[in-house]
């Protein structure tokens, strides 16, 4: 059974009220309320692995929003001190921690104080306003039976879906040492940058490094960003990758898989301008479209608004998922090579990334 919005909101506010501390007097412990901007199914179709105890399917759904946690003290005086330390209580958490209770991200709205807050159910009150991201994963407490319901983008991924996934990183620490950088032999403008911001706890990649034929063209190169086979159990043929983008100027970005050298990959690429998307190959140094499909000329992406990218790649096929819907799906004898799987940056210079996940999608055990 799909983990429905109603509980994943009841216990991302359990969550937040854990984590902060209770006066000494009770009844001014902060009040917590949860606005939701979105909530998904995690995984594949809200399925996120199994449980042994009870075999059961786990599922999980996810939840992007804010959360307000309103200050209570019993005097103007005293708010700011409750304030400090609520804040504290929630800045201040261990990142494990976080993780383990389901909070993938949180990070204070910082606003000017404003005056205290009056009939808030106290003498004085002020809200604190944090950006959120949940995932409620609860533990199955019967049996059940197999999945029955998938999104049409993940239908193909169902035989090896149950391992979990291979190599996932929310950039809570610095995952710099788990890639390796890339570049094309041939291109124009500066040289890739990958860093990671510890305060923001996303990575970002600022050169404008870009190669071969701009428009609607397969031959495409820039700068990747590699995940090393030791960090990813190995290379990828069958695969699905998840990420969390965002581009605050022009250029391109994306994914690559089936990554053998700088002359033979695959790719899926978002492009602003001139607003395409397109998925291509390169083989023995020459790039081309996918045989059959993966090109939209008529859309790219929207600078400045972070993007859920998922693509999944198996046999000769490859789709390419933008926030749950299927925007290229293509075909090409050349997608069946094993390979790495990574980044891809085309004359962007201002990417930001704030998740990444891989799952092989193959039958058998690693």
């Amino acid at each position: 059974m799909q983990v429905d919005p109603g509980s994943a909101i009841d216990a991302l506010t359990s969550a937040i009220s854990g984590l902060l501390s209770t006066p000494a007097d009770a009844g001014l412990k902060p009040q917590v309320s949860v606005l939701p901007a979105a909530t998904r199914l995690s995984g594949l179709g809200g399925f996120i692995g199994y449980s042994e105890a009870p075999a059961a399917e786990r599922r999980a759904r996810r939840v992007e929003g804010e959360v307000v946690v309103r200050v209570l003290a019993a005097s103007e005086a005293d708010l700011a001190a409750a304030e400090a330390r609520a804040a504290r209580d929630l800045v201040a958490a261990d990142p494990v921690q976080l993780r383990r209770s389901g909070i993938l991200r949180l990070e204070r709205v910082v606003q000017p104080d404003g005056p205290a807050l009056a009939g808030a159910g106290a003498p004085a009150a002020r809200d604190l306003r944090f950006t959120v991201r949940f995932e409620h994963a609860p533990l199955p407490t019967e049996p059940e039976g197999a999945i029955t319901e998938l999104r049409r983008d993940t239908m193909l991924a169902a035989p090896g879906a149950g391992r979990g996934p291979d190599y996932e990183t929310q950039f809570l620490t610095d995952p710099l040492a788990d890639f390796v950088p890339a570049a094309a032999e041939t291109a124009t403008g500066t040289a890739a940058a990958w860093t990671y911001d510890a305060g923001a706890q996303e990575l970002r990649q600022t050169g404008s490094l870009a190669g071969g034929e701009d428009g609607m063209s397969g031959d495409k190169a820039g700068a990747y960003l590699l995940l090393s086979p030791s960090a990813a159990h190995g290379l990828h043929a069958d695969v699905l990758i998840e990420a969390e983008i965002r581009s605050d100027g022009p250029g391109g970005f994306g994914l690559v898989f089936n990554y053998r050298n700088r002359g033979n990959f695959a790719f899926a690429l978002l492009e602003q301008p001139p607003g395409q998307r397109l998925m291509g190959r390169r083989g023995g140094g020459a790039g081309a479209l996918l045989a059959d499909g993966g090109r939209d000329a008529s859309a790219g992406f929207e600078p400045n608004r972070w993007l859920r990218l998922r693509l999944l790649a198996q046999g000769d096929r490859a789709e390419l998922a933008i926030d749950e819907t299927v925007v290229l799906a293509g075909r090409d004898p050349m997608l069946r090579a094993a390979g790495q799987v990574g980044l891809f940056c085309r004359g962007g210079a201002s990417v930001r990334i704030r998740h990444f996940k891989v799952s092989s999608l193959a039958a058998e055990g690693r």
